[in-house]
């Protein structure tokens, strides 16, 4: 498949890249989720933990009373999540920005996976029973 540049022909994975990042999403909507609820209980508990909401230096230095995770914990799990799901994202998008193979091209490749080739009078295949089937996902390449 080297012996010619459009013979790459290779899976962008689109379908499990969208796994991916909806699994990602639902975690960063869920740690949204536990920051506000922490924005909403110190806005309505003491006077000390309002202050924890303006100064950020106040509420870095707290510690969690009820062994729940602090502000500065919780911020630090949402940059460590956001930065592999940026990460995943530009991934995937740059996946489908990828030139689709030339129908002939496929088709080419196609016919050599499925014909195989002759070495020393001897029929060869370039890849084993079953690695071939990505050729047959041609939404994917």
């Amino acid at each position: 498949m080297d012996s010619e540049d459009t013979f790459g022909i290779y899976r962008r994975f689109g379908f499990l890249y969208s796994r991916v990042l909806l699994s990602k999403q639902d975690e960063l909507r869920r740690l949204e989720d536990d920051l506000d609820a922490m924005d909403q209980r110190d806005a309505h508990d003491s006077d000390k933990t309002r202050k924890c909401l303006k100064s950020r230096a106040k509420d870095f230095a707290r510690e969690s009373s009820d062994g729940s995770p602090t502000r500065k914990a919780l911020l630090q799990n949402v940059e460590s999540k956001l930065y592999d799901y940026g990460r995943i994202l530009l991934q995937a998008q740059q996946m489908v920005s990828l030139n689709k193979p030339a129908d002939r091209d496929h088709l080419s490749v196609q016919r050599f996976l499925e014909s195989g080739y002759e070495d020393n009078g001897q029929k060869l295949r370039p890849l084993m029973e079953g690695d071939n089937e990505f050729i047959y996902r041609k939404e994917d390449l």
